[in-house]
Protein backbone atom coordinates (compact mmCIF):
# COMPACT_ATOMS: atom_id res chain seq x y z
CA UNK A 1 0.00 0.00 0.00
CA UNK A 2 1.46 3.64 -0.92
CA UNK A 3 2.32 5.97 1.47
CA UNK A 4 0.08 8.90 2.27
CA UNK A 5 1.03 12.87 1.48
CA UNK A 6 -0.66 15.26 2.75
CA UNK A 7 -2.38 18.47 1.06
CA UNK A 8 -4.58 21.74 1.91
CA UNK A 9 -8.09 20.78 0.97
CA UNK A 10 -9.45 23.60 -1.40
CA UNK A 11 -12.16 24.67 0.33
CA UNK A 12 -10.14 25.52 3.34
CA UNK A 13 -7.84 28.18 0.50
CA UNK A 14 -11.25 29.21 -0.44
CA UNK A 15 -11.86 30.21 2.84
CA UNK A 16 -8.62 31.93 3.73
CA UNK A 17 -9.03 33.86 0.40
CA UNK A 18 -12.30 35.20 1.61
CA UNK A 19 -11.44 35.87 5.19
CA UNK A 20 -8.77 37.66 4.76
CA UNK A 21 -7.66 41.56 3.24
CA UNK A 22 -4.98 41.45 0.58
CA UNK A 23 -4.49 45.46 1.10
CA UNK A 24 -3.40 44.80 4.76
CA UNK A 25 -1.48 41.71 3.08
CA UNK A 26 0.47 43.68 0.77
CA UNK A 27 0.64 47.37 2.58
CA UNK A 28 2.52 45.48 5.29
CA UNK A 29 5.15 45.03 2.76
CA UNK A 30 4.51 47.82 0.37
CA UNK A 31 2.93 51.20 1.32
CA UNK A 32 -0.47 51.81 -0.88
CA UNK A 33 -2.17 55.02 -0.90
CA UNK A 34 -5.92 54.88 -1.49
CA UNK A 35 -6.57 55.84 -5.25
CA UNK A 36 -10.14 56.05 -6.05
CA UNK A 37 -12.29 52.67 -4.81
CA UNK A 38 -8.48 50.91 -5.06
CA UNK A 39 -4.88 51.14 -3.71
CA UNK A 40 -2.20 52.13 -5.78
CA UNK A 41 1.63 52.09 -5.08
CA UNK A 42 4.63 51.78 -7.60
CA UNK A 43 5.12 48.07 -8.65
CA UNK A 44 7.58 46.31 -6.10
CA UNK A 45 8.10 43.62 -8.96
CA UNK A 46 9.69 46.28 -11.47
CA UNK A 47 11.15 49.65 -11.17
CA UNK A 48 9.40 52.16 -11.69
CA UNK A 49 8.58 55.87 -11.27
CA UNK A 50 4.46 56.32 -12.13
CA UNK A 51 2.76 54.23 -9.64
CA UNK A 52 0.96 51.58 -11.99
CA UNK A 53 -0.15 48.75 -9.52
CA UNK A 54 -3.28 48.46 -8.57
CA UNK A 55 -5.11 46.67 -5.26
CA UNK A 56 -8.74 46.20 -5.35
CA UNK A 57 -9.97 45.42 -2.04
CA UNK A 58 -13.54 44.64 -3.34
CA UNK A 59 -11.86 42.03 -5.65
CA UNK A 60 -9.35 40.74 -3.36
CA UNK A 61 -6.91 41.29 -6.11
CA UNK A 62 -3.65 43.08 -7.24
CA UNK A 63 -2.58 44.12 -10.97
CA UNK A 64 0.03 46.21 -12.35
CA UNK A 65 -0.54 48.02 -15.75
CA UNK A 66 2.92 48.11 -15.83
CA UNK A 67 4.28 44.73 -16.33
CA UNK A 68 1.45 43.15 -16.08
CA UNK A 69 2.15 40.34 -12.71
CA UNK A 70 -1.07 39.91 -10.72
CA UNK A 71 -2.70 37.84 -8.28
CA UNK A 72 -4.54 37.11 -5.04
CA UNK A 73 -3.36 37.31 -1.21
CA UNK A 74 -1.61 33.85 -1.87
CA UNK A 75 0.15 35.12 -5.03
CA UNK A 76 1.48 38.04 -3.75
CA UNK A 77 3.39 36.46 -0.76
CA UNK A 78 4.86 33.61 -3.29
CA UNK A 79 6.03 36.47 -5.42
CA UNK A 80 7.27 38.97 -3.05
CA UNK A 81 8.53 37.07 0.34
CA UNK A 82 9.23 34.17 -2.43
CA UNK A 83 7.14 31.35 -0.13
CA UNK A 84 5.83 28.19 -1.85
CA UNK A 85 2.01 27.69 -1.99
CA UNK A 86 2.27 25.77 0.75
CA UNK A 87 3.87 28.29 3.26
CA UNK A 88 1.87 30.96 1.27
CA UNK A 89 -1.23 29.31 2.49
CA UNK A 90 0.05 28.85 6.01
CA UNK A 91 1.09 32.97 6.36
CA UNK A 92 -2.43 33.40 6.18
CA UNK A 93 -3.84 30.94 7.61
CA UNK A 94 -1.56 32.17 11.04
CA UNK A 95 -2.74 35.52 10.37
CA UNK A 96 -6.38 34.42 11.01
CA UNK A 97 -5.43 32.53 13.38
CA UNK A 98 -6.65 28.90 11.72
CA UNK A 99 -5.09 25.87 11.42
CA UNK A 100 -4.90 24.14 7.89
CA UNK A 101 -6.80 21.29 7.90
CA UNK A 102 -5.15 18.17 5.53
CA UNK A 103 -6.77 15.25 3.21
CA UNK A 104 -4.54 12.56 1.93
CA UNK A 105 -3.48 11.72 -1.52
CA UNK A 106 -0.72 9.12 -2.66
CA UNK A 107 2.97 10.61 -2.07
CA UNK A 108 5.14 10.77 -4.86
CA UNK A 109 8.62 9.28 -4.70
CA UNK A 110 11.38 12.56 -4.18
CA UNK A 111 13.91 11.93 -7.13
CA UNK A 112 16.11 14.75 -6.45
CA UNK A 113 16.28 18.44 -4.79
CA UNK A 114 14.79 21.63 -5.38
CA UNK A 115 15.98 24.84 -5.74
CA UNK A 116 16.12 26.31 -2.09
CA UNK A 117 17.15 23.27 -0.88
CA UNK A 118 20.24 22.59 -2.57
CA UNK A 119 20.83 26.68 -1.68
CA UNK A 120 20.46 25.43 1.59
CA UNK A 121 23.13 22.15 1.03
CA UNK A 122 25.62 24.43 -0.62
CA UNK A 123 25.48 26.25 2.43
CA UNK A 124 26.12 23.09 5.05
CA UNK A 125 28.67 22.35 2.51
CA UNK A 126 30.62 25.26 2.24
CA UNK A 127 30.42 25.94 6.12
CA UNK A 128 32.32 22.18 6.17
CA UNK A 129 34.65 22.62 4.18
CA UNK A 130 35.76 26.04 6.08
CA UNK A 131 36.73 23.73 9.06
CA UNK A 132 38.28 21.18 7.61
CA UNK A 133 42.49 21.49 8.05
CA UNK A 134 43.00 21.52 4.35
CA UNK A 135 42.07 24.81 4.01
CA UNK A 136 43.66 26.92 6.79
CA UNK A 137 44.64 29.53 4.35
CA UNK A 138 40.69 30.56 4.47
CA UNK A 139 40.71 30.61 8.14
CA UNK A 140 44.11 32.79 8.18
CA UNK A 141 42.33 35.35 6.16
CA UNK A 142 39.45 35.64 8.11
CA UNK A 143 41.94 35.80 11.05
CA UNK A 144 43.90 38.55 9.21
CA UNK A 145 40.38 40.35 8.57
CA UNK A 146 39.29 40.47 12.39
CA UNK A 147 36.64 38.17 11.54
CA UNK A 148 35.60 36.54 14.77
CA UNK A 149 34.09 32.85 15.12
CA UNK A 150 30.93 34.13 16.78
CA UNK A 151 30.68 36.23 13.24
CA UNK A 152 31.38 33.42 11.25
CA UNK A 153 28.66 31.24 12.67
CA UNK A 154 26.34 33.92 12.88
CA UNK A 155 26.43 34.43 8.97
CA UNK A 156 27.34 31.33 8.04
CA UNK A 157 30.39 31.87 6.22
CA UNK A 158 31.82 29.17 4.25
CA UNK A 159 34.44 28.02 1.78
CA UNK A 160 34.27 27.36 -1.91
CA UNK A 161 36.98 24.87 -2.01
CA UNK A 162 39.60 24.82 -5.31
CA UNK A 163 38.29 22.48 -7.93
CA UNK A 164 35.22 22.34 -10.87
CA UNK A 165 32.99 20.04 -9.59
CA UNK A 166 32.94 19.41 -5.78
CA UNK A 167 29.62 21.10 -4.83
CA UNK A 168 28.21 19.07 -8.07
CA UNK A 169 29.84 15.74 -6.45
CA UNK A 170 28.56 16.62 -3.44
CA UNK A 171 24.78 17.43 -3.81
CA UNK A 172 24.47 14.33 -6.17
CA UNK A 173 23.76 13.74 -9.72
CA UNK A 174 19.78 13.37 -9.96
CA UNK A 175 18.43 15.06 -13.29
CA UNK A 176 15.97 17.19 -10.86
CA UNK A 177 19.38 18.08 -8.15
CA UNK A 178 21.46 19.14 -11.99
CA UNK A 179 18.06 21.12 -12.62
CA UNK A 180 17.92 22.85 -9.45
CA UNK A 181 21.66 23.79 -9.41
CA UNK A 182 21.55 25.18 -12.39
CA UNK A 183 18.14 27.42 -11.82
CA UNK A 184 20.17 28.45 -8.38
CA UNK A 185 23.04 29.76 -9.92
CA UNK A 186 25.41 27.58 -8.27
CA UNK A 187 26.95 25.83 -11.25
CA UNK A 188 27.19 26.60 -15.42
CA UNK A 189 26.42 24.65 -17.77
CA UNK A 190 29.07 24.50 -20.87
CA UNK A 191 28.26 24.33 -24.74
CA UNK A 192 28.83 20.57 -24.39
CA UNK A 193 26.38 20.30 -21.90
CA UNK A 194 28.69 19.53 -18.69
CA UNK A 195 28.33 21.98 -15.84
CA UNK A 196 30.97 22.76 -13.43
CA UNK A 197 31.14 24.88 -10.35
CA UNK A 198 30.64 28.43 -10.33
CA UNK A 199 32.28 29.57 -6.93
CA UNK A 200 35.89 28.20 -6.65
CA UNK A 201 38.41 29.21 -3.66
CA UNK A 202 36.39 31.47 -2.33
CA UNK A 203 35.21 32.60 0.92
CA UNK A 204 31.27 32.40 0.73
CA UNK A 205 28.44 34.61 2.48
CA UNK A 206 25.02 33.22 2.42
CA UNK A 207 22.44 35.41 1.31
CA UNK A 208 19.28 34.86 3.08
CA UNK A 209 15.77 36.14 3.25
CA UNK A 210 13.47 37.46 6.20
CA UNK A 211 12.89 33.98 6.58
CA UNK A 212 16.66 32.69 6.70
CA UNK A 213 15.79 30.90 3.93
CA UNK A 214 19.22 30.85 1.73
CA UNK A 215 18.64 33.00 -1.61
CA UNK A 216 22.10 32.70 -3.34
CA UNK A 217 25.62 33.82 -2.52
CA UNK A 218 28.79 36.47 -2.16
CA UNK A 219 31.38 34.77 -3.13
CA UNK A 220 35.10 36.98 -1.77
CA UNK A 221 38.90 36.29 -3.14
CA UNK A 222 41.43 36.12 -0.98
CA UNK A 223 44.40 36.08 -3.05
CA UNK A 224 44.53 37.88 -6.58
CA UNK A 225 42.16 36.24 -8.51
CA UNK A 226 39.22 38.12 -10.16
CA UNK A 227 36.99 39.65 -10.14
CA UNK A 228 37.48 40.16 -6.41
CA UNK A 229 33.68 39.80 -5.76
CA UNK A 230 31.69 37.08 -6.72
CA UNK A 231 27.72 37.66 -6.64
CA UNK A 232 25.49 34.68 -7.38
CA UNK A 233 23.12 35.47 -10.89
CA UNK A 234 19.75 36.42 -10.85
CA UNK A 235 17.47 33.46 -10.24
CA UNK A 236 13.80 32.68 -9.34
CA UNK A 237 14.80 32.59 -5.75
CA UNK A 238 17.26 35.78 -5.65
CA UNK A 239 16.58 39.48 -7.04
CA UNK A 240 19.48 42.32 -6.48
CA UNK A 241 17.40 44.81 -6.60
CA UNK A 242 15.05 43.28 -3.51
CA UNK A 243 17.24 41.40 -1.11
CA UNK A 244 20.01 42.99 1.46
CA UNK A 245 22.45 41.08 2.72
CA UNK A 246 22.83 40.88 7.01
CA UNK A 247 18.58 41.89 7.30
CA UNK A 248 18.13 38.33 8.05
CA UNK A 249 20.97 38.66 10.68
CA UNK A 250 20.06 42.01 11.93
CA UNK A 251 16.06 40.85 12.45
CA UNK A 252 17.55 38.12 14.27
CA UNK A 253 19.28 40.52 17.05
CA UNK A 254 16.42 42.81 17.03
CA UNK A 255 13.01 42.64 15.28
CA UNK A 256 12.67 46.37 15.20
CA UNK A 257 16.25 47.84 15.68
CA UNK A 258 16.27 51.89 15.98
CA UNK A 259 17.94 52.15 13.13
CA UNK A 260 19.80 50.01 9.96
CA UNK A 261 23.11 50.98 8.36
CA UNK A 262 22.99 50.78 4.57
CA UNK A 263 26.69 49.70 3.31
CA UNK A 264 28.16 48.71 0.59
CA UNK A 265 29.99 45.43 1.42
CA UNK A 266 29.80 42.20 3.30
CA UNK A 267 32.75 42.52 5.27
CA UNK A 268 31.37 45.96 5.88
CA UNK A 269 28.17 44.37 7.76
CA UNK A 270 30.00 41.43 9.34
CA UNK A 271 33.07 44.03 10.56
CA UNK A 272 30.07 46.21 12.14
CA UNK A 273 28.72 43.09 13.85
CA UNK A 274 32.24 42.42 15.16
CA UNK A 275 32.29 45.71 16.74
CA UNK A 276 28.53 45.46 18.47
CA UNK A 277 26.40 47.08 15.48
CA UNK A 278 24.40 44.10 14.71
CA UNK A 279 22.15 46.36 12.30
CA UNK A 280 23.90 46.93 9.14
CA UNK A 281 22.70 45.48 6.12
CA UNK A 282 24.38 45.94 2.63
CA UNK A 283 23.17 45.74 -1.39
CA UNK A 284 24.33 43.64 -3.19
CA UNK A 285 26.66 45.07 -6.21
CA UNK A 286 23.68 46.88 -7.28
CA UNK A 287 22.15 50.95 -6.40
CA UNK A 288 20.11 51.40 -3.95
CA UNK A 289 16.18 50.67 -4.88
CA UNK A 290 12.97 51.30 -3.52
CA UNK A 291 12.22 47.76 -2.66
CA UNK A 292 15.69 47.94 -0.18
CA UNK A 293 13.85 51.12 1.30
CA UNK A 294 10.59 49.79 1.59
CA UNK A 295 11.89 46.83 3.26
CA UNK A 296 13.78 48.33 5.99
CA UNK A 297 11.38 51.07 6.80
CA UNK A 298 9.09 47.98 7.80
CA UNK A 299 11.23 47.23 10.47
CA UNK A 300 12.63 50.70 11.56
CA UNK A 301 12.08 54.32 11.24
CA UNK A 302 16.04 55.61 10.54
CA UNK A 303 17.79 54.52 7.77
CA UNK A 304 21.80 55.79 8.18
CA UNK A 305 23.32 55.30 4.33
CA UNK A 306 27.20 54.55 5.01
CA UNK A 307 29.33 55.90 1.86
CA UNK A 308 32.77 56.01 1.05
CA UNK A 309 33.65 59.63 0.75
CA UNK A 310 35.30 59.64 -3.09
CA UNK A 311 33.39 61.15 -5.90
CA UNK A 312 31.73 56.98 -6.65
CA UNK A 313 30.05 57.80 -3.00
CA UNK A 314 28.60 60.55 -3.57
CA UNK A 315 26.88 59.65 -6.68
CA UNK A 316 25.81 56.46 -4.98
CA UNK A 317 24.46 59.00 -2.15
CA UNK A 318 22.52 60.78 -4.88
CA UNK A 319 21.18 57.77 -6.29
CA UNK A 320 19.63 56.81 -2.95
CA UNK A 321 18.48 60.15 -1.91
CA UNK A 322 16.36 60.45 -5.19
CA UNK A 323 14.54 56.74 -4.81
CA UNK A 324 14.14 57.84 -0.89
CA UNK A 325 12.45 61.11 -1.38
CA UNK A 326 9.30 59.56 -2.38
CA UNK A 327 8.96 57.16 0.50
CA UNK A 328 9.78 59.67 3.45
CA UNK A 329 6.85 60.14 5.72
CA UNK A 330 6.28 61.41 8.56
CA UNK A 331 8.20 59.55 11.45
CA UNK A 332 10.81 58.35 9.07
CA UNK A 333 14.47 59.56 9.03
CA UNK A 334 17.11 58.87 6.80
CA UNK A 335 21.16 59.77 7.44
CA UNK A 336 23.92 60.58 4.59
CA UNK A 337 26.97 59.49 6.16
CA UNK A 338 30.36 59.52 4.40
CA UNK A 339 33.42 57.61 5.46
CA UNK A 340 36.65 59.75 5.56
CA UNK A 341 39.04 59.64 2.67
CA UNK A 342 40.27 56.41 2.24
CA UNK A 343 38.24 54.72 5.13
CA UNK A 344 35.30 52.01 4.50
CA UNK A 345 33.49 50.83 7.30
CA UNK A 346 35.18 48.22 7.45
CA UNK A 347 38.70 49.72 8.28
CA UNK A 348 36.64 52.61 9.77
CA UNK A 349 35.34 51.10 12.53
CA UNK A 350 38.04 48.56 13.41
CA UNK A 351 40.23 52.37 14.46
CA UNK A 352 37.67 53.95 16.06
CA UNK A 353 35.07 50.94 17.69
CA UNK A 354 31.76 51.69 18.09
CA UNK A 355 31.62 54.17 19.82
CA UNK A 356 33.77 56.58 16.67
CA UNK A 357 31.54 55.05 14.28
CA UNK A 358 28.11 56.35 16.29
CA UNK A 359 30.11 59.84 16.61
CA UNK A 360 30.54 59.71 12.90
CA UNK A 361 26.84 58.97 12.26
CA UNK A 362 25.72 61.87 14.83
CA UNK A 363 27.73 64.45 13.17
CA UNK A 364 26.45 63.13 9.85
CA UNK A 365 23.70 65.28 7.69
CA UNK A 366 19.98 63.89 7.36
CA UNK A 367 18.79 63.52 4.13
CA UNK A 368 17.31 66.89 3.14
CA UNK A 369 20.31 68.54 4.73
CA UNK A 370 22.57 66.85 2.41
CA UNK A 371 20.07 67.22 -0.63
CA UNK A 372 20.87 71.43 0.44
CA UNK A 373 24.20 70.71 0.72
CA UNK A 374 25.14 69.28 -2.46
CA UNK A 375 23.20 71.70 -4.72
CA UNK A 376 25.24 74.42 -3.05
CA UNK A 377 28.10 73.06 -3.33
CA UNK A 378 27.52 72.76 -7.38
CA UNK A 379 25.58 76.27 -7.94
CA UNK A 380 26.53 79.73 -6.55
CA UNK A 381 23.29 81.23 -5.53
CA UNK A 382 25.35 84.68 -5.37
CA UNK A 383 23.69 85.81 -8.27
CA UNK A 384 19.86 85.93 -9.63
CA UNK A 385 20.74 83.23 -12.29
CA UNK A 386 22.57 80.75 -9.38
CA UNK A 387 18.89 81.12 -7.34
CA UNK A 388 16.84 80.71 -9.93
CA UNK A 389 18.76 77.23 -10.84
CA UNK A 390 18.98 76.62 -7.32
CA UNK A 391 15.28 76.64 -7.16
CA UNK A 392 14.45 74.96 -10.52
CA UNK A 393 16.94 72.16 -9.55
CA UNK A 394 15.61 71.90 -5.62
CA UNK A 395 12.01 71.74 -6.62
CA UNK A 396 11.26 68.52 -8.77
CA UNK A 397 13.45 66.75 -5.65
CA UNK A 398 11.33 68.38 -2.65
CA UNK A 399 7.74 67.56 -4.63
CA UNK A 400 8.87 63.33 -4.30
CA UNK A 401 8.28 64.22 -0.74
CA UNK A 402 5.04 62.81 0.69
CA UNK A 403 2.89 65.40 1.64
CA UNK A 404 2.82 66.24 5.37
CA UNK A 405 5.39 67.62 7.78
CA UNK A 406 8.37 66.94 6.42
CA UNK A 407 7.58 68.41 3.12
CA UNK A 408 6.34 71.28 4.37
CA UNK A 409 9.47 72.12 6.67
CA UNK A 410 11.78 71.37 3.40
CA UNK A 411 9.91 73.88 1.47
CA UNK A 412 10.31 76.66 4.20
CA UNK A 413 13.67 75.54 4.46
CA UNK A 414 14.17 75.68 0.62
CA UNK A 415 12.33 79.50 1.24
CA UNK A 416 14.46 80.75 3.41
CA UNK A 417 17.47 79.79 1.50
CA UNK A 418 16.64 81.75 -1.79
CA UNK A 419 14.76 84.32 0.19
CA UNK A 420 11.68 83.53 -1.24
CA UNK A 421 8.49 82.26 0.14
CA UNK A 422 6.34 78.76 0.35
CA UNK A 423 3.78 79.76 -1.71
CA UNK A 424 6.04 81.06 -4.85
CA UNK A 425 7.67 78.01 -4.93
CA UNK A 426 4.73 75.70 -5.01
CA UNK A 427 3.11 77.74 -7.44
CA UNK A 428 6.43 77.34 -9.31
CA UNK A 429 6.37 73.42 -8.43
CA UNK A 430 3.06 72.97 -10.37
CA UNK A 431 4.52 74.94 -13.32
CA UNK A 432 7.36 72.57 -13.50
CA UNK A 433 4.67 69.62 -13.64
CA UNK A 434 2.09 71.05 -15.88
CA UNK A 435 5.24 71.81 -18.47
CA UNK A 436 6.50 68.22 -17.81
CA UNK A 437 9.56 69.72 -16.30
CA UNK A 438 9.22 68.05 -12.65
CA UNK A 439 11.44 65.23 -13.53
CA UNK A 440 15.16 65.75 -13.14
CA UNK A 441 17.12 65.66 -16.67
CA UNK A 442 18.91 61.87 -15.52
CA UNK A 443 15.84 60.54 -15.17
CA UNK A 444 13.49 59.37 -18.35
CA UNK A 445 10.04 59.88 -18.11
CA UNK A 446 8.13 56.80 -17.70
CA UNK A 447 5.87 55.55 -20.48
CA UNK A 448 2.18 56.15 -20.33
CA UNK A 449 0.31 53.31 -18.64
CA UNK A 450 -1.44 51.38 -20.30
CA UNK A 451 -4.48 49.22 -19.04
CA UNK A 452 -6.29 46.79 -20.58
CA UNK A 453 -9.37 47.42 -22.64
CA UNK A 454 -11.90 45.49 -24.57
CA UNK A 455 -13.80 47.15 -26.86
CA UNK A 456 -17.74 46.72 -26.88
CA UNK A 457 -17.67 46.31 -30.20
CA UNK A 458 -16.01 43.01 -29.78
CA UNK A 459 -16.60 41.75 -26.39
CA UNK A 460 -18.61 39.17 -26.51
CA UNK A 461 -22.61 38.54 -24.49
CA UNK A 462 -20.37 35.32 -23.43
CA UNK A 463 -17.12 37.67 -22.21
CA UNK A 464 -18.89 40.24 -20.75
CA UNK A 465 -20.89 37.59 -18.34
CA UNK A 466 -17.88 36.06 -17.24
CA UNK A 467 -16.23 39.36 -16.95
CA UNK A 468 -18.78 40.63 -14.47
CA UNK A 469 -18.65 37.30 -12.86
CA UNK A 470 -15.09 37.50 -12.19
CA UNK A 471 -15.39 40.90 -10.50
CA UNK A 472 -18.85 40.38 -8.84
CA UNK A 473 -19.33 36.83 -7.78
CA UNK A 474 -22.60 37.24 -6.71
CA UNK A 475 -23.53 37.78 -10.21
CA UNK A 476 -23.47 33.88 -10.69
CA UNK A 477 -27.14 33.54 -8.60
CA UNK A 478 -28.55 35.71 -11.61
CA UNK A 479 -27.78 32.86 -13.94
CA UNK A 480 -30.44 31.28 -15.27
CA UNK A 481 -30.78 27.26 -14.90
CA UNK A 482 -31.55 27.23 -18.86
CA UNK A 483 -28.00 28.51 -19.27
CA UNK A 484 -26.75 26.87 -16.26
CA UNK A 485 -27.02 23.56 -17.68
CA UNK A 486 -27.86 23.62 -21.52
CA UNK A 487 -25.69 20.55 -23.10
CA UNK A 488 -25.18 19.43 -26.91
CA UNK A 489 -24.62 23.33 -27.68
CA UNK A 490 -21.17 24.77 -29.51
CA UNK A 491 -21.74 28.34 -28.16
CA UNK A 492 -18.14 29.88 -27.91
CA UNK A 493 -17.51 29.99 -23.88
CA UNK A 494 -20.53 28.08 -22.51
CA UNK A 495 -18.73 25.36 -20.50
CA UNK A 496 -16.04 27.98 -19.19
CA UNK A 497 -19.12 29.83 -18.00
CA UNK A 498 -21.18 27.23 -16.77
CA UNK A 499 -17.52 25.87 -14.64
CA UNK A 500 -17.36 28.61 -13.47
CA UNK A 501 -20.87 29.68 -11.78
CA UNK A 502 -20.74 26.06 -10.87
CA UNK A 503 -17.69 26.51 -8.74
CA UNK A 504 -18.78 29.71 -7.45
CA UNK A 505 -21.85 28.43 -5.80
CA UNK A 506 -20.74 24.99 -4.98
CA UNK A 507 -17.50 26.47 -3.15
CA UNK A 508 -19.53 29.64 -2.06
CA UNK A 509 -15.91 31.99 -3.92
CA UNK A 510 -16.94 35.89 -2.18
CA UNK A 511 -14.20 37.45 -4.43
CA UNK A 512 -12.48 38.18 -7.83
CA UNK A 513 -9.04 36.60 -5.61
CA UNK A 514 -10.64 33.79 -4.56
CA UNK A 515 -12.48 32.87 -8.04
CA UNK A 516 -9.08 33.03 -10.07
CA UNK A 517 -7.48 31.21 -6.97
CA UNK A 518 -9.34 27.72 -8.64
CA UNK A 519 -7.66 28.17 -11.76
CA UNK A 520 -4.05 28.88 -11.16
CA UNK A 521 -2.03 27.34 -13.34
CA UNK A 522 -4.63 26.38 -15.75
CA UNK A 523 -4.79 27.34 -19.78
CA UNK A 524 -7.80 29.85 -18.87
CA UNK A 525 -5.94 31.82 -16.44
CA UNK A 526 -4.64 34.54 -18.25
CA UNK A 527 -7.70 34.81 -20.27
CA UNK A 528 -10.03 35.42 -17.55
CA UNK A 529 -7.16 37.84 -15.83
CA UNK A 530 -7.70 39.79 -18.45
CA UNK A 531 -11.42 39.45 -18.33
CA UNK A 532 -11.36 40.24 -14.05
CA UNK A 533 -9.94 44.00 -15.17
CA UNK A 534 -12.18 45.19 -17.80
CA UNK A 535 -13.02 48.70 -15.96
CA UNK A 536 -16.32 49.47 -17.22
CA UNK A 537 -16.85 52.72 -15.42
CA UNK A 538 -20.77 51.91 -14.04
CA UNK A 539 -21.97 51.23 -10.99
CA UNK A 540 -23.02 47.87 -9.60
CA UNK A 541 -26.92 48.34 -10.60
CA UNK A 542 -25.97 49.16 -13.76
CA UNK A 543 -23.60 46.39 -14.48
CA UNK A 544 -26.60 44.10 -13.16
CA UNK A 545 -28.43 45.36 -16.43
CA UNK A 546 -25.65 44.93 -17.88
CA UNK A 547 -25.48 41.59 -17.03
CA UNK A 548 -29.21 40.48 -17.44
CA UNK A 549 -29.23 41.93 -21.00
CA UNK A 550 -25.63 39.42 -21.84
CA UNK A 551 -28.22 36.66 -20.37
CA UNK A 552 -30.61 37.51 -22.88
CA UNK A 553 -28.56 37.72 -25.48
CA UNK A 554 -26.76 34.35 -24.81
CA UNK A 555 -30.43 32.35 -24.18
CA UNK A 556 -31.17 33.88 -27.87
CA UNK A 557 -28.40 32.35 -28.87
CA UNK A 558 -28.78 29.03 -27.36
CA UNK A 559 -32.53 29.02 -28.48
CA UNK A 560 -31.65 29.68 -32.13
CA UNK A 561 -29.10 27.00 -31.91
CA UNK A 562 -32.00 24.48 -30.33
CA UNK A 563 -34.53 25.04 -33.37
CA UNK A 564 -31.64 24.95 -35.96
CA UNK A 565 -30.56 21.66 -34.78
CA UNK A 566 -34.66 20.27 -34.93
CA UNK A 567 -34.87 21.82 -37.94
CA UNK A 568 -31.89 20.44 -39.87
CA UNK A 569 -32.89 16.99 -38.15
CA UNK A 570 -36.48 17.15 -39.67
CA UNK A 571 -35.11 18.16 -43.06
CA UNK A 572 -33.06 14.78 -42.85
CA UNK A 573 -35.74 12.49 -40.87
CA UNK A 574 -38.92 12.28 -39.52
CA UNK A 575 -39.12 14.22 -35.87
CA UNK A 576 -40.81 12.60 -33.09
CA UNK A 577 -43.86 13.64 -31.30
CA UNK A 578 -42.14 15.24 -28.38
CA UNK A 579 -39.68 16.89 -30.82
CA UNK A 580 -42.09 18.30 -32.59
CA UNK A 581 -43.98 20.26 -30.04
CA UNK A 582 -40.20 21.14 -28.61
CA UNK A 583 -39.61 22.39 -32.09
CA UNK A 584 -43.20 24.08 -32.07
CA UNK A 585 -42.69 25.89 -28.12
CA UNK A 586 -39.14 27.24 -29.17
CA UNK A 587 -40.62 28.95 -32.46
CA UNK A 588 -43.21 30.31 -30.48
CA UNK A 589 -40.41 31.57 -27.94
CA UNK A 590 -38.42 32.50 -30.29
CA UNK A 591 -41.71 34.60 -31.84
CA UNK A 592 -42.01 36.43 -28.62
CA UNK A 593 -38.49 37.35 -27.74
CA UNK A 594 -38.45 39.13 -31.45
Amino acid sequence: MKAKSARIPRAFIDDILNRVDIVEVIDSRVQLKKKGANYGACCPFHNENTPSFSVSQTKQFYYCFGCGVSGNAISFLMEYDKMTFVEAVKALADKIGVQIPQEHMPEQRQVGLNVYEVLDKAKTFYTQQLAKPAHQMARDYMTTRGISDACKERYAIGYAPPGWDNLLKHTGDSPQTKKALLEAGLVIRKDTGSMYDRFRDRLMFPIRDRRGRTLGFGGRVFGDGEPKYLNSPETTAFQKGRELYGLYEALQAARHPELFYVVEGYMDVVALADAGIDNAVATLGTATSAEHIHSLFRYASHIVFCFDGDRAGREAAWRALKVTLPLMNDGREATIMFMPEGDDPDTYVKQHSQAGFEALRNESPSLIEWLFERLLDKINTNSLEGVAKFINQALPLLGKLPAGVLADLAFERLAKLTRTNVAELKSRLSHLRRIGEGASQDEPKAPPVRRPKVASTRRTPMQLLVSLILQFPEFAAELPNDILYASDSDVRGLALLQTLVLMIREQRLANTGAVLECWRDKPEAKMLTKLALIDYNLDKDSLLNEFKGAVGKVEHELLGEAIERLMTKAALEQLTDAEKVELNQLLMQQQRLA
